[in-house]
């Protein structure tokens, strides 16, 4: 796995250290956006194999990065309160590859980042 790239848009700093840890744990390069902009010049840099969605960090820009995470062929997982079930259908509409509640995806970052690497794999 080493050599693989994760672009996370993630506003919520607890998920931030879940995801570094886990990255950290696998041997994955992590990059962080802060903005639409950052996303999209980072996108541009890394092109990453998968990218990590805050949808509540994303808001309207979702549908577009999206589109963009597609085009370079990139996997896309994002994560939201499970009280906003419209947003996490939104999520889904715009073609995230998969869409967890928040407390599933801070329960198990390692094994949905190993299980999403594994997919890629084959």
């Amino acid at each position: 796995m080493v050599g693989e790239a994760v672009l996370a848009y993630v506003s919520d700093q607890m998920f931030a250290v879940d995801l570094r840890e886990a990255a950290a744990q696998m041997g994955i390069a992590l990059s962080f956006a802060s903005s639409g902009s950052d996303f999209k010049q980072r996108l541009d840099q890394v092109h990453p194999t998968l990218v990590v969605l805050d949808l509540t960090a994303v808001g309207a820009e979702l549908d577009w990065i999206v589109k963009e995470c597609k085009s370079l062929n990139g996997k896309v997982i994002a994560f939201g309160p499970h009280a906003q079930e419209e947003l996490l259908n939104k999520a889904k509409a715009a073609g995230c590859d998969e869409v967890y509640t928040n407390s599933v995806f801070k329960q198990q970052p390692v094994e949905l980042l190993k299980e999403w690497f594994a997919m890629n794999e084959q």
